[in-house]
């Protein structure tokens, strides 16, 4: 079976000087990565098109795009209400369904790293075009965006017709534990994207990508593929140190 993906990024100024640490172990462990396309969605309120292509002059791929993501904007929304970091989950919502042409997408957050070379996906997950492929995960937190969800989806006069998922907690809880799934590194079909983001064009119900596109599939009984990354020389790290030392070890073993 052929398989052809788009690699998603998200950039801000914080995690482009991310994306230049790890990079080179995606170039150097994950070739398919370089030979598919790269979509950079850039923050349009750190600088234009000019300026984020300076920015990225580092970046070798053949195949980039970069385009801007100035949201909210006109959408009746006020800018002080949305964090910086909602905004820039959101664009993995809506930039990918306008620029993305392959059939799936990889959403690859930039403290991710690639730990080890050889095979890092298995064609036959894609075998019955699944939603999502993607790490399993235990909990959402916090629970209070189970009960948004539900609530949100309830009144929808699409997803109103299925079934709630019936993990409704208590108001205030720290956190809900159910099956779910990690989007650090996350395959996306496209066309199921697109259906996802029609559902809420503006503004998310909650300020979680990977949280609003699991609850979808599960609530519609989408396919989800859950397979651990991990395995497959991959890890996500949030310490900059540990991040750095990781880098750097694997710089050390080529």
């Amino acid at each position: 079976m052929s398989f052809s993906f788009t690699t998603v990024v998200a950039c801000d100024v914080r995690h482009c000087d991310q994306l230049a640490m790890v990079w080179p172990t995606w170039r150097r462990c994950k070739p398919e990565i370089a030979a598919s396309p790269l979509l950079l969605v850039c923050d349009a309120r750190a600088g234009g098109e000019a300026w984020w292509r300076r920015r990225l002059d580092w970046l070798d791929h053949a195949d980039r795009r970069i385009v801007l993501w100035d949201w909210p904007r006109g959408e009746g929304i006020g800018r002080e209400a949305v964090t910086q970091r909602e905004r820039m989950l959101t664009a993995f919502v809506h930039a990918p369904c306008k620029y993305v042409d392959t059939p799936y997408w990889l959403k690859i957050d930039t403290d991710t790293v690639a730990t080890a070379a050889g095979p890092w996906y298995d064609p036959a997950w894609f075998a019955e075009a699944p939603a999502l492929v993607a790490s399993p995960w235990g909990y959402t937190r916090p629970g209070v965006w189970i009960d948004q969800l539900e609530a949100w989806a309830d009144r929808h006069a699409q997803l109103g017709l299925f079934e709630p998922l019936g993990l409704r907690v208590a108001s205030g809880a720290g956190a809900v534990r159910h099956r779910r799934l990690a989007s650090w590194l996350c395959f996306v079909n496209t066309a199921w994207s697109r259906l996802a983001a029609s559902y809420s064009p503006q503004r998310l119900p909650v300020p979680s990508q990977d949280t609003y596109h699991w609850y979808l599939a599960a609530r519609r009984g989408d396919g989800i593929v859950r397979a651990r990354m991990k395995n497959f020389g991959w890890a996500s790290i949030h310490n900059d140190r540990r991040r750095q030392w990781l880098v750097e070890q694997g710089a050390a073993g080529q």
